[in-house]
């Protein structure tokens, strides 16, 4: 569908979702990744369509907030779906929540957590989350502790055969998967065994087909254990297209050139939060339906719509002079632009538009 006629009858911000892009995105993983399982995290996309797409082409989820489950599961059937709580919370009134969801399996991070999912009686299978630097965003158990936490919980009966392991942007991928190794070899050495390992975090987000020595790493340990890995970047990213409505325009002149700013009805504190956070950069495109046909372009400023001075989405961006009632649209941006919103002053979130 063209843009004008998609933004036609349309007063506000809105998404359009890409329903067929998980299809070719497994496509391309499969290709890049081989045998290693695509995880998605909850909190990605707040949009239970897209989600229900992904899991048809085969991908695993977890969250870290039950909110995010509940959101999900209001609006899709997701029994069967192969979904980890990876929330750390034993807490006999989280399992009666993750029993009624379907979830069987739950991150632990030691022998007391262990011993919580036994007595529930639910059937929960544990999986063992390991620590592998000193960062205090980490969670887990130290990695010296791994193997004697699954050889005492082999005596109460409980046989742990997955890991967890969290990653960071600035992890160093190959020392995570030789900490990986390490700790296979000490667990196996105690008589135990791990037969799945799941990386999650930002660590794996931004890995590419031109990162060949860490996708060689990923591969062996692959071939070792059933390899799962977060790729809620790569599934979501180009889903989307964000839709903004130009709502006010001023003008700067420095000398006799003109600086234009332009306020949208959608900002930092809604879709482009995460965009902000981790300085990641825009590509504005126009889409006139009040302005002239002039294409002349400008040194220009984008503004959100809350009046607060961190609302800004940059201000070098070159554009064409535009009128209020016109239109921007930001493509491959759907990496936590739904889930990230906190409706800042009553303002509303985008709509969704999907598209095949």
């Amino acid at each position: 569908m063209e843009d004008l006629e998609l933004v036609r009858n349309k007063d506000h911000s809105f998404y359009q979702i890409h329903l067929l892009e998980p299809q070719e995105r497994m496509s391309e993983w499969k290709n890049t990744f081989g045998a290693i399982k695509p995880l998605l995290d909850f909190n990605a996309t707040s949009s239970s369509d897209l989600l229900f797409e992904c899991e048809k082409v085969g991908c695993r989820f977890f969250f870290s907030e039950n909110s995010y489950l509940e959101q999900i599961k209001e609006k899709k059937d997701i029994l069967g779906w192969d979904i980890t709580d990876c929330s750390n919370n034993s807490s006999p009134l989280n399992l009666v929540a993750l029993e009624r969801a379907g979830v069987k399996k739950v991150v632990v991070d030691s022998l007391e957590r262990i011993e919580s999912l036994k007595e529930s009686n639910k059937g929960f299978t544990p999986i063992l989350q390991v620590a592998l630097t000193d960062s205090i965003r980490e969670m887990g158990c130290d990695m010296d502790q791994a193997p004697s936490i699954c050889e005492r919980a082999a005596k109460m009966g409980v046989q742990l055969d997955s890991l967890c392991v969290g990653t960071f942007e600035d992890s160093n991928l190959a020392d995570i998967i030789h900490s990986i190794s390490s700790i296979l070899e000490s667990i196996s050495a105690v008589g135990q065994s791990i037969k799945k390992v799941m990386i999650i975090g930002t660590g794996t987000q931004k890995l590419s087909e031109n990162d060949i020595p860490t996708l060689a790493l990923l591969k062996d340990l692959s071939k070792k254990v059933e390899l799962s890995i977060e790729a809620s970047r790569f599934f979501t990213e180009k889903a989307y297209t964000i839709y903004t409505r130009i709502i006010g325009k001023k003008v700067k002149h420095f000398g006799e050139i003109p600086h234009y700013l332009y306020y949208t009805d959608n900002g930092v504190y809604c879709s482009f939060y995460n965009r902000h956070i981790n300085n990641e950069p825009l590509n504005p495109i126009p889409i006139k339906v009040s302005s002239s046909t002039d294409d002349s372009l400008y040194e220009s400023t984008l503004f959100g719509p809350t009046c607060d001075s961190i609302d800004t989405l940059g201000t070098n961006f070159l554009l064409p002079d535009l009128e209020i009632g016109d239109w921007l649209k930001f493509e491959e941006c759907g990496y936590l632009c739904s889930n990230y919103s906190p409706q800042f002053n009553g303002f509303e979130d985008p709509a969704e538009t999907l598209s095949a």
